[in-house]
């Protein structure tokens, strides 16, 4: 199927099932023309929309899968209000944000609670399988704790109303590039993120109050996280590695920085210190090669090699 480049589909046929056609060349060609791909009645592929997608009102069926993926559409409008669709037609769909129906009535998708939420009963089937197929990829407990994330998503978008970003939940993931997380996430687990290697930027930590042990520790591209001020605790070893990490906010209320924190964290160039700081510990900031060494508050214990071979090559 992957080499089939001609198709020529007779007008008989009133049905084709999910996927049929996906990753043909035939398909690809079809893209070329039109961001949805469609026969008869049929809605075969729009995972290439961006923005508003609009559905056509001669169509009836939006086939499974059709929309799988599609990380840049944020609207559907629907023209007719005769259409159903098959399983997992909106799948990951992340930034979707807003249903229009051919009534002119709308739903504005909320977050993780959409889950159980009851929708008008007009295109009640409608709004309820987007909302489901579009938070399929991430799977949490009865806490709303993120406890794994599927899909295979590099600029990831994680829904409102996740409470916690759980252990290990992305380690030694290979394709996450960037990931912006709701207000809602309050914490971050142990090595929740650690070996990433190719995340760069994690947007909105503003609420993180907590971030586990080793949770960004082998982050080798991660250049900065966007924390606030209602950060306290930072584990052990949570950027250890992180090599091309700039810059991070320790606001005050912080105690501890502990051991090997930010050991070889080679980018990072400058960091204020809170006067709240009770304990710098060991090989904290070791091998920060490009860090100037902070003003360190009165009475704060500082451990064995917290700031050993900063400003020098190792």
């Amino acid at each position: 199927i992957l080499m089939l480049e001609e198709n020529t589909i007779p007008e008989t046929v009133v049905y084709i099932g999910a996927r049929a056609f996906h990753g043909s060349a035939w398909m690809e060609k079809q893209r070329v023309f039109s961001p949805m791909v469609t026969v008869g009645d049929m809605l075969l592929d729009g995972s290439g929309c961006v923005g508003e997608a609009v559905i056509p009102e001669n169509i009836r069926l939006i086939c499974g899968w059709a929309f799988a993926g599609g990380t840049g559409i944020e609207s559907i409008r629907f023209l007719s209000d005769q259409v159903k669709a098959e399983a997992y037609a909106f799948r990951n769909c992340i930034y979707l944000r807003k249903l229009f129906f051919a009534d002119g009535s709308s739903v504005t998708f909320q977050g993780i609670s959409d889950r159980e939420r009851d929708f008008p009963a007009a295109f009640s089937a409608l709004a309820k399988q987007a909302a489901a197929d579009s938070l399929n990829c991430f799977k949490t407990d009865e806490k709303d704790v993120l406890v794994e994330c599927t899909g295979n998503i590099s600029e990831l978008l994680v829904a409102e109303g996740i409470k916690a970003i759980g252990d290990n939940v992305f380690q030694d993931g290979n394709l996450l590039t960037e990931i912006t997380l709701p207000l809602s996430v309050t914490s971050i687990g142990k090595n929740a993120f650690a070996g990433c290697r190719w995340l760069k930027a994690v947007r909105q930590a503003h609420r993180v109050e907590s971030v586990g042990v080793r949770a960004f520790s082998g982050c080798g591209t991660l250049e900065r996280v966007e924390f606030g001020e209602k950060l306290r605790d930072i584990g052990a070893r949570a950027f250890e590695n992180c090599t091309a990490l700039r810059e991070v906010f320790l606001p005050e209320g912080i105690a501890e920085i502990p051991d090997r924190a930010f050991f070889r964290c080679h980018s990072l160039r400058k960091i204020y210190l809170p006067s709240t700081l009770k304990r710098i510990g060991k090989e904290a900031f070791a091998f920060c090669r490009s860090l100037q060494k902070p003003d360190i508050p009165e009475g704060v214990l500082v451990e064995e090699r917290a700031f050993a071979g900063i400003g020098e090559r190792e």
